[in-house]
């Protein structure tokens, strides 16, 4: 005759049971950490140079060598509109470039976030021979 085929309940042993227990605890801290971390900032610095420029916008960079008089002190977020001079016996002043954003600047060159005409506009200026005058806006 063969013998019984009935398997007995075994007990747990107390340290599985407290390790279970503790895994659950960690998930459940795990995913509530998860769902309080704060989102990041919308206005948060953005990473690269073309994070920082505005949508449909161009960065240019310009050297402070370009300019007749150069603003010492920008930075970014400042708003300046250009102006080219053209020197001789019959000097002129025209606007060429309107609220351009400072983007970046050192003492080497100043990085402008500008639209396609005020970037084009400043080459031909400077390639023409025109001395170009930054012209700081006030921010009130």
């Amino acid at each position: 005759m063969l013998p019984t085929l009935t398997a007995a309940a075994r007990r747990r042993p107390p340290r599985r049971a407290m390790l279970g227990a503790g895994g659950a605890f960690l998930i459940i801290l795990s995913a509530a950490i998860a769902i309080r971390a704060p989102a990041p900032a919308v206005g948060a610095p953005a990473a690269t140079l073309a994070g920082a420029l505005a949508p449909n916008s161009w960065a240019i960079s310009v050297p402070v060598s370009w300019f007749a008089a150069p603003i010492a002190g920008l930075r970014p977020g400042d708003r300046v509109d250009v102006l080219a001079l053209r020197p001789g016996d019959r000097a002129s002043a025209t606007a060429v470039a309107f609220d351009l954003v400072v983007v970046a600047a050192d003492d080497r060159a100043v990085v402008f976030g500008t639209g396609a005409d005020d970037a084009t506009a400043l080459g031909i200026a400077r390639a023409s021979g025109q001395l170009l005058i930054p012209l700081l806006r006030s921010t009130r």
